[in-house]
């Protein structure tokens, strides 16, 4: 340390933050983070979801239909019905409802349909036309929404399992032209035509809008957050969602493992029997949870000790690893925690940090220089820039459009709870 004062203090620094980097690191498929949306929560959702479905459903296209009919004493005709466009879709009351250890159902009742269109009728030489305003009344929907998660990109995967409709009652009203009068004699057809209609096309859509628009705007959940070169965060999902009678839960991971990378010169300011085996060459890092950590939630703040495990490697020339040595931290940390409408912000304190030589592949070294080179180091150097870091925030996992307010944080004996209100401005 008497030769390089400044490059072990700055390898210390680059080391200590490197391992504070991974200090939420668990070697376990338990989420770190359960995010819960509440049946509140679901009926905002439902409101939303269901008013993008109603632009899909005005924008089905209807076939023409034209058939023929017979009149006793005045023989056959035929008949045709077109230019049928839908002038309203009104779905007036919609729930979303969880289905416990399965997945949501969506529920659609007394949903009407407006249609307008043109007809025409020959018998003979006699041709006449007009228009038709058409009433499809009293429609319910049902259907079941599936969750899984992709493992690969750990996005919230969603299908429509089932769906079914039901129309209650269609009405036509024909105007104009002067066989008008024998159109209503076959309107029982006609009615037929657009329930059978409309039955096959309203549950393709509603099947449709979960795969494309939903699923679509469920990637743009964001999964990763890089807070710099170095460390990021991840979202992503490790199971699928478990809906309850009253909550649906998203269990969100927390990483494996984290690299961070040197040289032997440089940890050789330190160890000089590292740069002397292996000259020149890149260090690599390897920073894990040899037991899952401890977080203990309290009234007061967050109280959180990892026990990790580095261990370091000389890469070689052929990119194959040589092991130097493993070194073991264990540390207090004490956090406050508040939140901002769109991230969580914190103030991180150290209370104890030990570190300790598990095992060496270069010879023995004291790590009593580096220990103290590190209670220096992290009060005075790496918890203020830790802290910067902290007041700027992690931003909350949010799909696009959607906005947090009326945020509520608050830290419990052994748990901490957030909650908010959402607005979604699509």
């Amino acid at each position: 340390m008497a030769r390089h004062p400044d490059n072990a203090l700055r390898w210390a620094t680059l080391l200590v933050l490197a391992i504070l980097g991974t200090a939420a690191v668990v070697t376990t498929t338990n989420p770190g983070v359960v995010a819960r949306i509440t049946q509140k929560g679901l009926d905002y959702a439902c409101q939303q979801g269901v008013a993008v479905l109603q632009k899909e459903l005005e924008k089905i296209k209807i076939p023409t239909f034209s058939g023929s009919f017979k009149v006793k004493h005045l023989g056959k005709g035929h008949y045709s019905f077109y230019s049928m466009v839908i002038r309203g879709f009104q779905l007036p009351s919609s729930q979303i409802k969880l289905v416990p250890n399965k997945g949501l159902d969506l529920s659609i009742r007394n949903a009407n349909i407006k249609i307008s269109g043109k007809w025409k009728a020959r018998k003979n030489f006699i041709k006449t036309s007009g228009n038709f305003d058409l009433s499809v009344e009293s429609i319910s929907i049902s259907a079941g929404l599936n969750m899984s998660f992709d493992p690969t990109s750990g996005h919230l995967t969603i299908i429509c399992s089932s769906c079914n409709n039901y129309i209650d009652s269609v009405r036509v009203h024909i105007s104009g032209g002067r066989l008008g009068w024998l159109i209503q004699l076959f309107h029982k057809k006609i009615e037929s035509s657009i329930r059978k209609t409309m039955n096959n096309k309203i549950c393709q859509v509603v099947s449709s809008s979960v795969s494309s628009r939903l699923q679509s705007y469920l990637k743009t959940l964001p999964v990763t957050y890089k807070i710099d070169r170095i460390a990021g965060i991840s979202y992503s999902l490790v199971a699928p969602p478990t809906a309850t009678a009253d909550n649906l839960d998203g269990h969100l991971k927390i990483p494996k493992k984290s690299k961070f990378r040197l040289t032997t010169d440089f940890l050789g300011t330190l160890i000089p029997q590292v740069a002397e085996m292996f000259p020149n060459m890149t260090v690599q890092f390897n920073v894990w949870a040899s037991s899952p950590p401890h977080l203990t939630m309290r009234p007061a703040g967050l109280i959180f000790t990892p026990t990790l495990d580095t261990q370091a490697f000389a890469v070689l020339p052929n990119s194959s690893l040589a092991p130097l040595f493993v070194l073991g931290l264990s540390t207090n940390l004490s956090m406050e925690v508040s939140a901002r409408p769109d991230r969580l912000v914190g103030q991180l304190s150290l209370d104890k940090l030990l570190l300790e030589l598990k095992h060496s592949d270069v010879g023995s070294f004291s790590v009593a220089v580096l220990q103290s080179i590190m209670n220096y180091v992290v009060p005075t150097a790496v918890l203020p820039k830790v802290n910067e870091r902290l007041q700027e925030g992690f931003p909350l996992p949010m799909p696009k459009n959607v906005q947090l307010f009326n945020l509520v944080l608050q830290t419990h004996q052994d748990f901490l709870l957030f909650g908010a209100d959402v607005h979604y401005s699509g």
